[in-house]
């Protein structure tokens, strides 16, 4: 993601364009006023939730147990 630095009246003047280009690449885009930042614009994008996110992968994912704890005592070298 890349963030552009602006002036106020450059994204007055051309503020459809910079929006255009936000939604096409993503990023940010901080204004300026006599040079220092007084905003930033980022898109929008809708929070999804842990559910939402994996909801086509629920009940067919399986980790045995054994998985687990073995990768655990030969990281730690020590049994529990």
């Amino acid at each position: 993601m890349k963030r552009r630095v602006i002036t106020k009246s450059f994204l007055k003047a051309k503020m459809y364009e910079w929006f255009c280009v936000l939604r096409g690449s993503g990023g940010s885009i901080i204004v300026t006023d006599f040079g220092k930042p007084v905003l930033e614009i980022v898109p929008y994008s809708e929070k999804i939730t842990i559910d939402k996110a994996f909801t086509d992968l629920r009940g067919r994912c399986r980790l045995p147990c054994q998985v687990v704890l073995h990768n655990t005592e030969a990281e730690w070298k020590r049994k529990l």
